[in-house]
């Protein structure tokens, strides 16, 4: 197992962490690097990173006008100011035939497109595995979902204020699926499955797996274990909100993934 992880301090913890949790023989087997290798075979696992790539966020008006959203620093008070969109970023946004709405908040990724072309340049062969919130572009840029999809975190509760507690909170958001398709293809990779949380889970045996726990655990242990395993898998929480996609380089495209095997879902 070889951990990307740019940043020494969380290398550090990570490390600690997994040799606090694993025995010896599984944690002689990872490695950590601050970039992502060359001629890499093999699985490449990207959980909830693309999430947190920058975006451009838009605003239009009553007469669908766009204009771009920044932050500015006014006396060390952080507030939203709007400016006229750049062209380059407008010509995006209609490239990507994106619909227009009148009063409409949008995200816009410029940095998934190179963020894929890295991953492929990468990969010699083998899969790449996305998870993240998000949606197909048909349902990202949905009439009912005005305000967009940025929010930020801090300890685990979101906070809809994206402007406060500025480097202690996780800012996200979600992310356009279909982007991450045709990134894929211009990058040179093939798709080989889109689908949701809940459906790779329950590919990939969950059921199983949750059936050889309860022999195996303790009542109060396995209720925990239940538990976690409902938050992943209902539609009410993440099974249905976070979606997985496989790209895969030098890979025949009719390799049977498992954890796709109960259908896909149209990009």
């Amino acid at each position: 197992y070889h951990l990307i992880e740019p940043t020494p301090p969380l290398q550090l913890a990570q490390q600690q962490r997994i040799f606090q949790s694993c025995p010896p023989p599984a944690y002689k087997t990872c490695s950590w690097a601050s970039d992502l290798p060359q001629n890499f075979q093999g699985i490449i696992i990207a959980n909830e990173i693309l999430d947190a790539l920058p975006v451009h966020l838009l605003q239009t008006d009553e007469q669908c006008s766009l204009q771009t959203v920044n932050v500015i620093d006014q006396n060390n008070q952080l507030s939203l100011d709007y400016a006229p969109i750049d062209t380059s970023i407008s010509q995006i946004f209609h490239d990507r035939n994106i619909p227009l709405y009148p009063n409409y908040r949008y995200e816009i990724s410029t940095a998934i497109p190179p963020f894929i072309d890295k991953i492929s340049q990468s990969l010699q062969s083998g899969i790449c595995l996305l998870l993240d919130y998000g949606y197909s572009r048909k349902h990202y840029y949905h009439p009912h979902r005005s305000m967009g999809t940025l929010t930020s975190f801090y300890q685990h509760r979101r906070n809809d204020n994206i402007l406060e507690q500025p480097g202690n909170q996780d800012i996200s958001v979600h992310v356009d699926f279909t982007l991450v398709a045709e990134s894929a293809h211009c990058a040179g990779m093939q798709i080989h499955g889109y689908t949701n949380q809940e459906q790779f889970l329950l590919a990939n045996d969950l059921t199983q797996i949750l059936h050889e726990k309860k022999s195996q655990c303790s009542q109060t242990e396995f209720a925990r274990i239940r538990k976690h395993a409902h938050t992943l898998t209902s539609p009410l929480e993440m099974g249905e909100t976070i979606k997985v996609i496989a790209l895969g380089k030098s890979i025949p495209q009719a390799t049977p993934l498992m954890g796709f095997r109960l259908g896909t879902l149209p990009l």
